[in-house]
């Protein structure tokens, strides 16, 4: 994970603000290009992953769906933390 970026931002800190929301373990990036929020479910505990892009403003968005009036996803809070935090270079 050493050295690796995402939007210039480094992946270990992506990871550390990763570990500071419920549940959150690190961040990667896939094969595609993608950053990916490793997370583990409340009820089962199982190791979820979910992706992430920079939108052409540079905030990070989460590339699953959304209903409006739902709790927001680990992956949504995760991201909202980190365009508060971050200012991400849209690529």
């Amino acid at each position: 994970m050493r050295n690796k970026t995402y939007g210039g931002i480094p992946l270990a800190e992506l990871s550390k603000l990763a570990r500071m929301v419920d549940r959150g373990r690190r961040c990667s990036i896939d094969k595609d290009g993608y950053l990916n929020f490793h997370y583990k479910t409340g009820h089962d505990n199982k190791n979820i992953k979910s992706q992430l892009r920079l939108s052409d403003k540079g905030k990070l968005i989460c590339l699953g769906g959304y209903d409006p009036g739902c709790w927001i996803s680990k992956s949504e809070e995760f991201a909202n933390r980190a365009n508060m935090l971050f200012t991400f270079s849209a690529a």
